[in-house]
């Protein structure tokens, strides 16, 4: 599984890919939106799962989301957020949305871990 991370916390970049590092063949991380855009539209058939953050400096994950599938690039994706409220359900109403992770919460890596696990198996 390729993986790709959007995260403006390189603190929390480098746990991702040291915890999840094992469960895949690659995994790139940018810390912008745009970044992550400019890649996934030259190599968005490489990518397998999206983890992003909600608030980040230049769009908020939805946005990616959104351009994404303005350009027909559909690639199931997760957000992991530190405040799980701002989160509204039409951020969400997207075909390819797996799930909603608590950032910090008691046993998120875990449930990031199961959730690439499943993704393996579609």
């Amino acid at each position: 599984m390729n993986l790709l991370i959007l995260e403006d916390s390189l603190e929390i970049q480098e746990l991702y890919q040291d915890t999840l590092g094992s469960l895949c063949k690659k995994i790139t991380c940018f810390s912008t939106t745009q970044e992550a855009l400019d890649f996934l539209l030259l190599n968005h058939f490489d990518i397998d799962l999206i983890i992003t953050d909600y608030n980040l400096p230049d769009f908020t994950g939805v946005e990616l989301i959104q351009m994404l599938y303005q350009k027909d690039i559909c690639i199931p994706f997760v957000f992991c957020t530190g405040c799980i409220e701002e989160i509204r359900i039409n951020d969400i109403a997207y075909p390819h949305f797996v799930a909603i992770i608590q950032k910090g919460e008691a046993g998120f890596l875990a449930v990031i871990e199961k959730i690439i696990q499943e993704e393996k198996t579609k």
